[in-house]
């Protein structure tokens, strides 16, 4: 029993290791600089089946950020509602908080089941393209690397707290808009590099293609789920 304990206590340093080499990685992709180092490191010990379990904790986070983020936002909106209320300018109900628990499921069924479905997806489109057209990478490799992007990603969400900001919206909307392009673009075409052996060209239109797919696929299920529940859609 103790040799069994003893085995499942070094199971889950393994794992914890894992996750933190993975945290590690992620990280070190903000700076450009270090990003090659980065993905080197987190690509030894690739494991698929950790991979997607990060995508998981990718979305995981994702979604509690823009839970934070909504409820900033609505408890801004109420404020000023009845900031302009007390004023005699505003209008008669408070509109702040009416649709904050259906934005909140919304924003649970496009962060976990289809935003973690879709970095899955995703990470395996781009592996199949890669493949035919050349690349050399292992799915553990590629869907370690893909996960380490997905981490990344979620992590740049951060910025979206300042956005409800009404001095720092612009600010943080175009900061958002950047980081998450380098992110999408140029740092999965790193790691599509560093897992497969092709040149940066090559890594970049892959990239590309899958991110304007996930783009247009995103794009159509949020406008869909929002006109389902009520709320405003996006006219696609």
């Amino acid at each position: 029993m103790a040799k069994r304990k003893g085995d499942s206590g070094k199971k889950d340093a393994g794992w914890q290791a894992y996750f933190l080499t993975a945290w590690q990685g992620a990280k070190g992709l903000f700076d450009y600089k270090q990003a090659d180092n980065a993905l080197a490191g987190a690509l030894p010990g690739a494991r698929f089946y950790g991979a997607l379990g990060i995508m998981a904790v990718a979305g995981l986070i994702a979604y509690l950020i823009t839970v934070v983020t909504n409820v900033e936002a609505a408890y801004l909106a109420n404020f000023m509602v009845q900031t302009l209320r007390e004023a005699g300018v505003g209008p008669d109900a408070f509109t702040g908080l009416d649709n904050l628990g259906t934005l909140l499921l919304l924003n649970f069924l496009l962060t976990i089941p289809f935003g973690i479905g879709s970095d899955i997806a995703a990470a395996a489109l781009s592996f199949s393209l890669l493949r035919l057209t050349g690349g050399k990478g292992t799915l553990a490799a590629h869907f370690q690397l893909s996960a380490v992007v997905s981490l990344a990603y979620s992590m740049s969400l951060l910025l979206a707290l300042f956005a409800p900001l009404p001095c720092l919206q612009i600010v943080a909307a175009i900061a958002l808009l950047v980081i998450q392009a380098y992110i999408l673009v140029y740092v999965l075409a790193k790691a599509f590099v560093a897992a497969h052996g092709v040149s940066l060209g090559h890594g970049l239109m892959i990239a590309a293609v899958v991110m304007i797919i996930r783009l247009v696929a995103m794009a159509a299920v949020s406008n869909s789920l929002s006109l389902a529940m009520g709320l405003p859609g996006i006219g696609v």
